[in-house]
């Protein structure tokens, strides 16, 4: 449980860290 939270809080601030630099 607390792996996949983190794996995806990790993958959804990537995303957007990428989005926000991108745009």
């Amino acid at each position: 449980m607390e792996k996949d939270s983190l794996s995806r809080a990790d993958q959804q601030y990537e995303c957007v860290a990428e989005i926000g630099e991108g745009a």
